[in-house]
Order: C-alpha cells, then structure tokens, then sequence
C-alpha cells in the first residue's frame, strides 16, 4: 500500500522541511514532508514514531498557486457536531483517540475537515496533547471547546466531556435554526414590500403624474411627495449605494469601539418584545455554557471569563465582569447576579438554591431548559407582534401610492364637472 500524499509532520515554522519515505509496522510504504531541527532529528523523529526510514532528504520548497474552491471550503456547525459526537464515541468505546481521528478522516466528505483532522491527528503523534492540536484551529474551535476539552483531558474523563459538548453544541445549532426559520418569513414579507414599493414609486407614479400635469390637474401634496422622491431616485440613484456604504462603514466603527456595542446592545433591549427576547437568549446561552463548563471540571472564575468573552451580549458582558469579579472576591455567584439587574429574579433564585444545596450545575441546566422553551415563547410572540406591524407598513404605503393617483382623479372629475 503505497500512500503518496504529501504529510506535513511538527508544528510549522519550527525548523527546515525534509522528505521523507518510511515504512509502518505492517509494511506499507508513505511519503510525506516533516519540518525538523536538523536530518538527524527528523529521522529520530520518523523512529520513535515507529517507521523504518528508507530515504530523507532535504525538501525543496515548492511554489503553489492558491486554490480558490479553499476559499469556499468551512467546517459548518453540523460537521463540528458529529466530529465531537464521534469522537465521544469512539473513545468511550475504547478506541484511542488517534485511531478514532483516523477513522473520521478516512469518512469525512468535507475537505476543510479532512485537513483539520489530519492535521490533528499528526500533531497528537507528534506528542501534543488534544487540546493542544485544537488550538492550532481557533476559527474551528472557538469558544468553550477547547477549556472543556482541556478540562475533560485533566480530569481523564475525555469522552463524557466530549459527550455534554456535542449535547450543547446540537441543542444550540437547533435552536439558531428554529430562529432563523421564524425570522425568514417576516424578513421576506419586508423585503418583498420595500422593493414593490420603490418599483411603483419610481416607475408607475411618475407616469399618472406626467398624465395629470399635461391635463392642468393640481397635484396634492401625496402625489408630490412621490413625484419628488421618484425623481430624486431616478437622477441621483448612485447617492443611496454611496450613502448606504458611508452608513455601513461608520456603523461597523462605532461597532468596533467598546461603547458602541455597549450603547447599541443596550437600545436592542429597550425595544418592545424584541428586547425581552434577546435577554432571554443571552440568559439562555450563559446558563448553558456556564453548566457545560462546570460539569467537564473548568474552574468556576475560568468558566465565568470564558462565558463572558463568548456570550455575544455586551450588556450582559459587563454584568458578568462584575460578578466575576465578586466571585475572586469570595462573594457567591447570585448576591452579584441579583445586583447586576441584568439578569431576571427567578434565574437569580435557582443560581442561589443550586450554590446552598452543592447542585449548581443541575439548576443551570434547569435554567437553560426554562428559558429554551421561554425564548420559544417569546419568538412566537414576536413573529405574530412583527407580522401585523409589517402589514401596517405595507398598508401604509399602498394607501399613500392609492392617496396620489386618486386624489387627482378625483380633481380632475371636479374640473371636468365644473366645466360642464
């Protein structure tokens, strides 16, 4: 079995490449490249990882044109859930860890995955430990994966770990869907009347005006309003792209700046039901992550910052730093979650109640459950509030478009009966 794959072995940057021909223990023959110290170091190397070296050599470097089908290439949530189910499988089974990273890379179809997994699997022989490898993917790995991970590897409990991380990891990739499905609906209703609109206000209106005007009607003020906005669209048309670009790019700056995304976080959850749905997710989410980390063993001050860093709500940010804070302090989880006001009462209570009976990881999870179903509430609150007021838009606009034609019609049979 002759395996002709390039392997890049090592960590890169770490030394000269070398190529290389061994053989395993079965007798097959592989090639690849490894990056080494020197050509003694790579063949002692190639040794202790069990081949029998048939040639090594100094690698020239080779020139390569990037390929663009890579830019497209990702490891989307789903192929990240069954890599972390498999795995948990795999090595509660008994299987080691890199037999089981073999396996997934030989029955992988996603290439992006494949080359993260291969690479995985090569840094692992090479010595590092699996969180370790992980963190040569932070773009793939982000979050809580790798303290949990690293967490699970300490407490030599890797695949119940991996377990609870691939449970989370599904409930929140379901429950992004199920929003996502909700919001499209709304989405394309607004989307659909803005571009019926702008159609009839540019294209249609000025044709009834162009009609009246040659009749001596007097436009009313609706039929002006349009007739000058379909101007202005038709003659200065490249104003909105400049605008909408100049609007986009002073957003994301002040997006970038810590007070920005305080200021705007705070104003999305001033809105009416829109706000009371975020928190609920952001309450969600932190419950969640907060119980997967302290279930896998991560110290609670560690749990706390990395829930803080990955939680996506400024607000709920800052409220976390100070209860972080109090918690170095000595002071329990819930006296600074109450005194933050960020976070509902009844989340506060079942905090407290989990802290005193040594059960705070079953009440968390509680709580994630509780505000899962509660944001499935909330949603289908918003959608029905958000449809109708959609409608009303819609409304709006027609009976402006209708206001505009009739209303000098309705002049002009006025005129046409006073002059009979």
């Amino acid at each position: 079995m002759n395996h002709a794959q390039p392997v890049i072995m090592g960590q890169k940057g770490l030394g000269s490449p070398y190529a290389y021909r061994v053989r395993d223990g079965a007798g097959a023959l592989i090639r690849g490249v490894m990056e080494a110290d020197s050509q003694d170091e790579a063949a002692r190397q190639l040794k202790t990882m069990g081949y029998f070296v048939v040639s090594l050599h100094r690698a020239l470097p080779r020139l390569s044109l990037p390929d663009p089908r890579k830019w497209f290439e990702r490891v989307g949530s789903d192929d990240l859930i069954a890599f972390t189910l498999q795995i948990s499988d795999m090595v509660a089974s008994g299987l080691t860890l890199l037999l089981g990273l073999e396996i997934i890379e030989n029955q992988t179809g996603n290439k992006k995955l494949k080359a993260v997994v291969s690479d995985l699997r090569r840094t692992i022989e090479g010595g590092q430990p699996f969180s370790a490898a992980l963190e040569r993917y932070p773009q793939v790995f982000s979050g809580l994966y790798i303290p949990v991970v690293k967490a699970g590897e300490a407490g030599g409990k890797l695949d119940v770990v991996l377990k609870r991380l691939s449970q989370f990891l599904e409930v929140r990739q379901e429950f992004h869907r199920r929003l996502v499905s909700a919001l499209t609906y709304p989405a394309f209703l607004l989307c659909a009347c803005c571009i019926v609109g702008l159609l009839i206000v540019v294209w249609v209106v000025p044709s009834f005006v162009e009609i009246f005007t040659k009749a001596g009607i007097p436009l009313p003020l609706p039929t002006r309003i349009l007739n000058t906005s379909a101007h202005v669209l038709r003659r200065g048309w490249y104003v909105a792209p400049v605008f909408l670009v100049l609007f986009i790019t002073a957003f994301r700056w002040w997006m970038s700046k810590p007070r920005g995304r305080l200021g705007f976080s705070r104003f999305l959850l001033r809105i009416p039901q829109a706000g009371d749905l975020i928190r609920k997710v952001a309450v969600a989410r932190f419950s969640g992550m907060l119980a997967v980390m302290i279930s896998s063993g991560v110290p609670i001050l560690e749990s706390l910052q990395l829930v803080e860093v990955t939680l996506g709500n400024p607000v709920m940010e800052v409220a976390l730093k100070s209860v972080r804070k109090a918690v170095a302090e000595g002071e329990n989880i819930s006296r600074p979650l109450k005194a933050s006001g960020e976070f509902p009462l009844d989340v506060v209570q079942m905090v407290a109640v989990g802290e005193e009976t040594g059960r705070l990881e079953e009440m968390l999870s509680k709580v994630t459950d509780i505000y899962t179903r509660a944001v499935d509430y909330s949603l289908k609150k918003f959608i029905t509030f958000l449809e109708p007021a959609i409608l009303i838009v819609m409304g709006g606009l027609v009976m402006m478009i209708m206001l505009s034609v009739f209303l000098p019609i309705l002049n002009m049979v006025k005129l046409l009966r006073h002059g009979g």
